[in-house]
């Protein structure tokens, strides 16, 4: 499973890109407030699908 760390393309905010990261999940999760997760799942038919999981995280970077 890959993880995708989200940046900010503009100032606002409001335009994110994802960028392609080896970081283990534990990692992204203390690191970046916002990533995505792939992983790929069967199902009834053996057909592999490959999903997205958006994982967004607030938090206080004094308290880690």
């Amino acid at each position: 499973m890959a993880n995708y760390p989200l940046t900010k393309m503009n100032k606002e905010g409001t335009l994110l890109h994802p960028q392609h990261s080896y970081y283990s999940d534990e990692y992204a999760k203390n690191t970046f407030d916002l990533f995505l997760s792939d992983c790929i799942v069967e199902d009834e038919h053996r057909k592999l699908h490959k999903y997205y999981r958006l994982h967004a995280y607030k938090l206080s970077r004094k308290n880690v």
